[in-house]
């Protein structure tokens, strides 16, 4: 069955294929450590602390999914047209601009949590103390959007299996951190939400840089030319 599929396949659709397999491989290995990482927190934070963390993660998620313009289908859907067309610096100017505007809503994503968390965080929150948390927690969350323009950029150039390795192994050191945090300091809210911060930092600057990293060969040469012009 699979070599009569095979043969039904061009050489593009083949590599698509199996490149997609580690997407797919890499998103249930990452839903299976998130639903173990919640019930970790759940039984070492207990349910109050839990709860306030729930609530404050929702909160700023609200408030992020209000700015989100979901640039990763128009940066896969133009940048699909520029390759067949073989405009590779129009995929570059694309990449750039999505990469500019994800930078502008994420300043503005940080913007409205601070405003909020300072004029409203009462009203939303009945955890006094935590603002601290509701304004990083944002920032690091604003890293995060980044590397859906990564990812949509390796869909453009069928890539998907140096990423997502790493993202595998960064999710599982992030599962790891948080884990020691709750052991070694159970229902101390503080020690959790700076082992969450670390964790996230990191789990949103590694696959980002390391997927642009794999895309340098395809865009370097642009990249020279456009410093050259």
């Amino acid at each position: 069955m699979i070599n009569f599929l095979k043969s039904k396949l061009d050489s593009q659709s083949k590599t698509l294929f199996k490149n997609s397999s580690w997407v797919f491989v890499s998103n249930m290995i990452g839903t299976a450590l998130t639903f173990v990482r919640a019930i970790i927190i759940a039984r070492g934070l207990g349910a109050e602390l839990f709860g306030i963390y729930t609530v404050i993660i929702a909160f700023i998620a609200t408030v992020m999914e209000v700015l989100n313009l979901n640039l990763v289908t128009p940066l896969i859907r133009y940048g699909a047209l520029y390759k067949e067309e073989q405009r590779p610096d129009k995929i570059v100017a694309l990449i750039k601009l999505c990469l500019l505007t994800t930078l502008i809503i994420s300043m503005l994503s940080i913007l409205a949590v601070s405003v909020l968390t300072f004029t409203s965080y009462s009203t939303f929150i009945k955890a006094p103390g935590l603002e601290w948390f509701s304004i990083s927690y944002s920032f690091v969350a604003s890293i995060l959007l980044f590397n859906n323009i990564s990812r949509g950029a390796l869909r453009l150039y069928f890539r998907f299996k140096v990423n997502s390795i790493i993202q595998v192994i960064m999710d599982v050191a992030e599962l790891a951190l948080i884990a020691i945090a709750v052991l070694i300091f159970p229902k101390q809210l503080d020690y959790f939400l700076i082992a969450i911060l670390t964790s996230r930092l990191i789990n949103g600057i590694i696959p980002t840089v390391a997927a642009f990293k794999e895309l340098m060969p395809e865009l370097k040469i642009i990249l020279v030319l456009q410093s050259i012009c």
